[in-house]
């Protein structure tokens, strides 16, 4: 009689303990099984890594790799994170030409300004050429540009031989030719 009373003992700890593992792992199954990405709700076990349909990033956030969630993108810290770049943190990432300098207040890359007028260039470009012996028919200013690192003026300009030709002017009044682009 003791001897079935421990074995009723025996099975009915052994009847608790599978009851108590199928809970467990109903319980985890229904859990997952309810965590369903793009239900339009940010569950427990989703994040903006694995389910970013449902858990977005705020404006100026992003969904960090490490971290799977969101943070707040800080420029000026010295670090160009993921979403930063020259056009919206020139602070922490470079402008990516010599042309460009990052305006502080607006954190964007922005041309160079250069203290040599576009009349004062078409001036020199005519001089330029009446000292090779050329007459210009036509000239315009492309632009802005760098060439040795320094600041020029390109200018595109016609010969009345009908040459073109590509020139590049410093703020110092420097003039080389450029090759043709």
């Amino acid at each position: 009689m003791v001897k079935a009373f421990q074995n009723k003992k025996i099975y009915l700890i052994l009847a608790i303990c599978v009851l108590a593992v199928i809970l467990f792992f109903w319980r985890f199954k229904t859990e997952k099984i309810s965590t369903i990405c793009g239900n339009g709700r940010c569950e427990t076990r989703e994040n903006c890594w694995n389910c970013g349909i449902d858990c977005k990033c705020g404006k100026e956030e992003y969904c960090s790799f490490k971290d799977k969630k969101c943070l707040k993108l800080v420029c000026g810290n010295g670090i160009c994170e993921p979403f930063e770049d020259s056009e919206n943190c020139c602070l922490d990432c470079q402008c990516p030409l010599l042309s460009l300098a990052c305006n502080e207040e607006t954190k964007k890359c922005e041309a160079k300004k250069i203290k040599l007028s576009d009349e004062k260039a078409l001036q020199l470009t005519n001089q330029y050429f009446r000292n090779l012996g050329k007459e210009v028919k036509k000239s315009e200013v492309l632009g802005i540009g760098v060439s040795f690192d320094k600041l020029i003026k390109k200018v595109r300009v016609q010969t009345t031989d009908g040459q073109i030709e590509y020139l590049g002017i410093t703020e110092e009044e420097e003039i080389f030719t450029l090759p043709a682009f």
